[in-house]
């Protein structure tokens, strides 16, 4: 049922159900998963993290999980947790990561950091006009 209310939109209804499954079943690493792309897309971010984090710590095996939770990280303002999070194993996810990781950096006023993890990115043979930008950021 949960995941209907999350197929369809009614965010509030899908976190009630996984919440309510959490507590019946607190070992469920997808759960907190479910719960947690719940609350993100309601834009509570801070809540999110911390459900994916836990996802994190019962060994969910989601490669979106540790992007979802860099994500939330990011937007919640956590960035010294965004460049300490685990990356995820999607190459493409991995990227969108470590720009994250870089604008985290930025923000705390971190520029070795934030030309470290960019040499990563570009190592891994991605470029775009976002890194030009970065790179013109750090200076």
């Amino acid at each position: 049922m949960a995941n209907k209310y999350l197929e369809s939109g009614e965010y509030e209804k899908a976190l009630s159900f996984f919440l309510k499954a959490i507590s019946l079943n607190s070992e469920n690493s997808v759960l907190y998963h479910n719960a947690g792309v719940c609350l993100m897309l309601m834009n509570e971010y801070e809540r999110a993290g911390s459900l994916f984090e836990k996802a994190l710590e019962k060994k969910i095996h989601l490669s979106e999980t540790r992007f979802y939770h860099i994500q939330c990280l990011y937007e919640a303002g956590f960035y010294e947790k965004v460049i300490n999070a685990e990356l995820p194993f999607d190459n493409s996810q991995k990227i969108e990561s470590l720009v994250l990781q870089t604008r985290a950096a930025i923000k705390n006023g971190d520029r070795i950091t934030a030309k470290d993890i960019l040499k990563k990115i570009k190592m891994m043979g991605y470029n775009s006009q976002e890194l030009e930008f970065l790179e013109n950021m750090i200076g």
